[in-house]
C-alpha cells in the first residue's frame, strides 16, 4: 500500500493528478466506475431491447421524428436528438401523419405498414428544429450554471431540439438515421452537452436506480438481472405505448460490457473521479516506447503502440472500498488538498496515534460451500465448522495477552491531552465491546462486519482536515464476494 502512496503522491507533484467529471462505464450494483481496460475485460453477447418512438416537432405536430435506441432505461433521460450531417432524410406520408427517417432505411421501418415517401429533407435543415419532450421530468429543472450566473434558464427551454456533433456516431444502416441522447449516458451525451453548455443531469444514480424525479420509475433499476433482464425496457416501452409515443420495437442480440468482477451489466455515465492525466504525457510515453526492443517486434508499433495512441486520462479512484485508499485530505473550509506519500508522513501529522486494529473475517459459512450471492440481507449463516472456529478463535482474543495489555494502557491515558483521553477511552470500550459479543455473533451468523475507526489524523493548517471519501480507493485486483 506505501509504495502506491508514494507513487500516488509522485504523479500529484508533478501535475498528472486531477479530480473531473468524465462520460465512463460504471458497475451499478459494485457502484463505482470501471476503467476502460476493465471494460474491455467483459464483454458478452446478450439480448436487449430496442425501441423506435416519435418526436412530434413544435412547429408542427403532426409532422413527427423517428429516432430509435437499444437502451430504452435511458429514454426518460432524453434531451437531444441527433443527425448524421452526410444522411439525406425522407418525409413519409402514412395516416395523416408526416414522419421523417434517413432515406435508406425507409423500407426496413415501414415494412407491413401503407406509407408513400413525399419528399426528403437535409440534415441541415433539421438542426434546431425543437420537439415535444419524451418524458416530463426535467423540462422546468433549473440549469444549475445558468442559476449562478444571475440569467437562469430551465432544461425545457435549453434542450429538447435536434443537433449534430462529430463526437455522436449516426449511421443509415440500423435503426432510423436519428439517434436519442441524455446529458449524462456516455461520450456523445457528454459531448453535446458540452457544446450546448448544459450541466450533467442524471436521470439514474450510481447504483442503477432512477432518481425520485423520475416518478414513474422510482425504485426500478435501469438493467435489473433475475428472471427478466428487460423488464425495465418494457415498463418504459409501456409508457410510451400509454402516451402515444411508441412507433415499433423489436429484439437485438448484441455485445454488451459486463462487470469483470460481479457479471453485471454496465452503464454508460458522467461521473467524477479522480484521474491521471496520461495524455499530457501521451507523446513522451509514445517516444520511450520507440526505443524500446519488444519481442515480438511487431507489438511495439501494433497492439501496444496502437494502445498507447489511443490512451485516455486514466480514472484511478474507485467509489468503494477495494485496494488503496487514496492519501488525499482535503479541508472543507478552504478545498486544499494534501497528499500524502508515506506511512511515516501520515503519522508525523498525526497528534493522536492510531488505534491498533484486530481484523476478524467470518468462519466458513454455506455462502463459502455453494456459489451464493452474498451482498443482500439476510445472507448466509455459519457452517457447524464455522461455528466452531468462531467460538475458539473468540475465546482466544478474549484470553490474549493483546487484552491485558490494552488493559494496562488505561493507566497512560491520563499523560495524554484530555481531549484524546477521552476518545482513546471511548475506542477501548467499543473494541471491547464488540469483543465480548463476538462469540455469540459470530457463532450465530455470518451477517455483521465489526470495524473500528481509529481517530482521524489532522495535517496542520486545517481546522477539519479530513480523507476524501467520496471516491474511496484505488482499484484492486483481487474478487470478493462478501
Amino acid at each position: 500500500m506505501e509504495s502506491i502512496w508514494w507513487a500516488f503522491s509522485e504523479l500529484h507533484r508533478k501535475g498528472l493528478i486531477y479530480e473531473g467529471y468524465k462520460p465512463m462505464h460504471i458497475c451499478p450494483r459494485c457502484a463505482t466506475p470501471l476503467s476502460n481496460f476493465e471494460v474491455t475485460l467483459g464483454y458478452k453477447d446478450r439480448e436487449d431491447l430496442s425501441v423506435i418512438m416519435n418526436f412530434p416537432l413544435v412547429e408542427d405536430p403532426h409532422t413527427v421524428l423517428l429516432a430509435w435506441t437499444t437502451t430504452p432505461w435511458s429514454l426518460p433521460g432524453n434531451f437531444w436528438l441527433a443527425v448524421g450531417p452526410k444522411i439525406s432524410y425522407a418525409k413519409v406520408q402514412s395516416g395523416s401523419t408526416t414522419y421523417i427517417l434517413a432515406e435508406k432505411l425507409v423500407e426496413k421501418v415501414f415494412a407491413g405498414r401503407e406509407y408513400e415517401v413525399v419528399g426528403t429533407v437535409s440534415a441541415e435543415e433539421l438542426i434546431g428544429k425543437r420537439y415535444q419532450p419524451l418524458f416530463p421530468y426535467f423540462v422546468d429543472t433549473i440549469i444549475p450554471s445558468s442559476e449562478k450566473s444571475g440569467k437562469p434558464r430551465s432544461y425545457g427551454d435549453t434542450v429538447f431540439k435536434v443537433v449534430s456533433n462529430e463526437a455522436v456516431e449516426v449511421s443509415d444502416e440500423d435503426g432510423t438515421g436519428i439517434v436519442h441522447l441524455t446529458s449524462a449516458t456516455g461520450e456523445d451525451s457528454n459531448a453535446v452537452a458540452k457544446a450546448e453548455g448544459v450541466d450533467v443531469l442524471p436521470h439514474v444514480s450510481i447504483d442503477g436506480f432512477f432518481v425520485n424525479a423520475a416518478t414513474d420509475f422510482v425504485g426500478l433499476n435501469a438493467k435489473p438481472e433475475g428472471e427478466d433482464p428487460m423488464a425495465t425496457d418494457k415498463k418504459v416501452i409501456e409508457y410510451l405505448k400509454e402516451h402515444g409515443r411508441h412507433f415499433s420495437h423489436y429484439t437485438v442480440r448484441h455485445s454488451y460490457p459486463h462487470c469483470w468482477r460481479c457479471d453485471t451489466p454496465l452503464l454508460p455515465y458522467t461521473t467524477g473521479s479522480w484521474f491521471v492525466a496520461i495524455e499530457k504525457i501521451k507523446q513522451d510515453l509514445l517516444a520511450q516506447n520507440g526505443k524500446t526492443n519488444w519481442v515480438p517486434g511487431h507489438i511495439r508499433d501494433g497492439r501496444f503502440g496502437e494502445w498507447l495512441r489511443n490512451a485516455r486520462d486514466w480514472a484511478i479512484s474507485r467509489n468503494r472500498y477495494w485496494g488503496t485508499p487514496l492519501p488525499i485530505w482535503r479541508c472543507e473550509e478552504t478545498g486544499e488538498i494534501e497528499v500524502i506519500g508515506s506511512r511515516d508522513e501520515l503519522m508525523a501529522k498525526c497528534p493522536i496515534r492510531f488505534t491498533k486494529l484486530t481484523v476478524l473475517r467470518h468462519a466458513e459459512s454455506e455462502g463459502n460451500l455453494t456459489p451464493i450471492y452474498q451482498g443482500v440481507n439476510p445472507g448466509t449463516d455459519l457452517t457447524e465448522k464455522g461455528r466452531r472456529k468462531a467460538e475458539e478463535l473468540a475465546r482466544s482474543l478474549r484470553a490474549s495477552p493483546a487484552r491485558r495489555a490494552a488493559r494496562r494502557s488505561l493507566g497512560e491515558v491520563g499523560s495524554e491531552p484530555r481531549s484524546a483521553g477521552r476518545v482513546e477511552k471511548r475506542t477501548e470500550e467499543i473494541f471491547w465491546m464488540v469483543l465480548d459479543s463476538v462469540v455469540c455473533d459470530l457463532a450465530r451468523t455470518e451477517r455483521q462486519n465489526y470495524l473500528l475507526l481509529p481517530p482521524r489524523p489532522r495535517p496542520p493548517n486545517c481546522a477539519d482536515h479530513r480523507p476524501s471519501t467520496r471516491f474511496g480507493s484505488l482499484r484492486a485486483g483481487t474478487k470478493d464476494r462478501h
